[in-house]
């Protein structure tokens, strides 16, 4: 081929011409893409279209989870699909952008899809998890168990100090929920588990706490009460008991599980509700709750029982500081008062009062209102009105107290024989009288029945002389006479003198 040749006369098959039209042909190339480049970028976003992203992609049920997403028409609301089924909804800015959020379904665990209406798809992944209510207690606290996420119709196991508590399976959307009590274990942390063959293992924690108990809620001075503790150390030594200020227990250790338990006398103290706290070398005062014990009023009597008209002292403990003590007897039969010092105690005398033989009721009511009460035998006595010691044919009489009312035909003994009877009034009092027999000087003893128990008190028999004449001559014989003196040749009771 013959080359072209230009009006200079040069043919085009020279280097020049060679290079000028390749430029041309690239300047042609590069008008062609500038052409075809927004053509192109119209068809690219006409085909991708909206997207999202779903933030973080695996959560627990009830976690709440971000969608963000671009291209969308601008102030659109769109809902937030979860595996088809809506679960939140958003609201497109000017540019398109989506911003929303929603909370993981109850679902069983395993992977799901997440999209907004014409957006593709984004995977998430429910995975499991277990919490427990309350997190922490004492042993023997009821504890729920809630699991969420567990594969469906898997059979779980709750593990407590590796041991199962309960067994159960889980329900169709994935849950699990159970109650167990806590067992008598050491204080501390320890990890709930549930396990599933096709769930895997979950866990919580659960911290055990200590807790003291006592054995009654109201106690006396004196009395005794236990205490006893859970959730302690394992071996925990030099465990302390307080009663308010008082220690009335020290040195105490808890077994292996951490539990133990102490006795003590309520000492005297004022009365009212008193707290017991605890604590030992592992476990602190702040971290046992106190246990309450109302210290109540007692009352007591020395002796318990006794004759109309003996001493009797009543005593008490319990009572509030500086509280006034009123003592009643029976049915206003009397009464006394007394006043309690800074401990609660107090103390008076009270006389037993003249009434039949039996029960009376003795009461003591302070002015804070609490009351306390024991019962006063009221027993028979005799006593001698007259002078313990007489010659025979004395008139003597003798009085009895505390016998059975209106009672008939009470002998009166001296020595062997019976000398006279009495009858006691409503009151169960009596007086007799008799005149003593002949008897020789000495000591006898006077026996009353008519009750239980024999009653004797003792008299004695005194020499008397007798004078026939009491004036007379000198050398007149005037007789004397005597009674009352040891007979002759004989010592014992009975013989006339």
């Amino acid at each position: 081929m013959k080359g072209v040749r230009f009006l200079n006369g040069q043919s085009n098959s020279g280097p020049i011409f060679r290079v000028l039209l390749t430029a041309i042909f690239l300047v042609l190339g590069l008008l062609l893409l500038t052409l075809a480049a927004p053509t192109a970028q119209a068809q690219e976003t006409e085909e991708t279209g909206p997207t999202i992203i779903v933030s973080p992609s695996s959560g627990i049920v009830g976690k709440r989870i971000r969608v963000t997403g671009s291209g969308f028409p601008p102030k659109t609301s769109l809902d937030v699909l979860f595996d088809g089924v809506r679960v939140g909804s958003g609201f497109t800015s000017d540019s398109g952008s989506l911003y929303a959020s929603y909370s993981v379904p109850t679902r069983p665990g395993g992977p799901y899809r997440v999209s907004v209406e014409d957006a593709g798809a984004e995977g998430f992944t429910i995975i499991a998890a277990v919490s427990v209510s309350p997190s922490s207690g004492p042993p023997g606290s009821k504890v729920h168990v809630t699991g969420t996420g567990f594969h469906s119709e898997d059979e779980v196991s709750i593990v407590f100090q590796g041991r199962v508590v309960q067994s159960l399976a889980v329900s169709d959307n994935g849950l699990v929920a159970n109650t167990f009590t806590v067992p008598v274990v050491p204080s501390g942390s320890q990890v709930v588990r549930v396990s599933g063959s096709a769930s895997g293992t979950h866990r919580d924690t659960f911290v055990v706490t200590p807790k003291i108990m006592v054995d009654v809620l109201k106690a006396v001075p004196g009395s005794t009460a236990v205490v006893s503790g859970i959730g302690f150390g394992a071996r925990e030594p030099g465990i302390t008991v307080r009663l308010g200020s008082n220690t009335v227990a020290s040195e105490v250790s808890a077994d292996v599980r951490g539990k133990w338990t102490a006795s003590f006398e309520v000492p005297v103290i004022y009365g009212g509700s008193h707290l017991i706290q605890a604590f030992g070398s592992l476990t602190a005062k702040d971290s046992v709750d106190k246990v309450p014990l109302r210290v109540a009023p007692s009352l007591s009597l020395q002796p318990t029982s006794g004759r109309p008209g003996a001493r009797v002292t009543v005593s008490g403990v319990g009572a509030s500081a500086g509280e006034r003590i009123t003592i009643y007897l029976g049915n206003d039969l009397g009464e006394a008062a007394a006043t309690a010092n800074r401990q609660g105690t107090w103390s008076t005398g009270i006389t037993v009062p003249v009434v039949p033989k039996g029960q009376v009721r003795i009461r003591a009511t302070g002015t804070s209102g609490h009351q306390t009460e024991q019962h006063l035998s009221v027993v028979p006595g005799i006593s001698l009105v007259s002078d313990p010691a007489v010659p025979p044919g004395s008139t003597m009489t003798i009085k009895g107290q505390g016998f059975d009312p209106d009672q008939i035909g009470i002998p009166i003994d001296f020595g062997s024989s019976t000398i006279a009877t009495a009858t006691s009034d409503g009151n169960g009092s009596w007086t007799a009288t008799f005149k003593v027999p002949a008897a020789a000087t000495g000591k006898y003893q006077i026996k009353v029945g008519g009750s239980n128990t024999e009653l004797q008190l003792t008299m004695a028999v005194v020499p008397k002389i007798h004078l026939k004449r009491h004036v007379g001559s000198p050398r007149e014989l005037i007789t004397i006479s005597g009674q009352g003196f040891a007979a002759q040749g004989a010592g014992n009771q009975g013989d006339t003198g």
